[in-house]
């Protein structure tokens, strides 16, 4: 099976611009990254129309997991991005 993820980052109508969003997810032992679909920022709250960046890591997580890691652009109050990949 295939699994996509889709992290996204909310900023609350009315709030300051939130900037230097990173995003950083460590992977299950049991769950390989898909490097020919990549990794995808600034997507909508839907997880679509990103942008291919981030970066994977193999084995440098917390305890030994794969990372997947991305910044963001600028969050603007009412405005959700998002970081996906497979």
């Amino acid at each position: 099976a295939t699994v996509e993820y889709c992290i996204t980052v909310s900023n609350a109508t009315g709030a300051a611009t939130a900037t230097d969003v990173a995003v950083t997810d460590d992977l299950p032992f049991d769950v390989t990254y898909d490097s020919a679909f990549g990794i995808f920022v600034d997507g909508d709250a839907n997880c679509s129309g990103g942008t291919a960046g981030g970066t994977f890591a193999a084995g440098v997580g917390v305890g030994g997991e794969d990372r997947v890691s991305g910044d963001l652009s600028d969050v603007a109050g009412g405005q959700t991005r998002s970081l996906y990949f497979r």
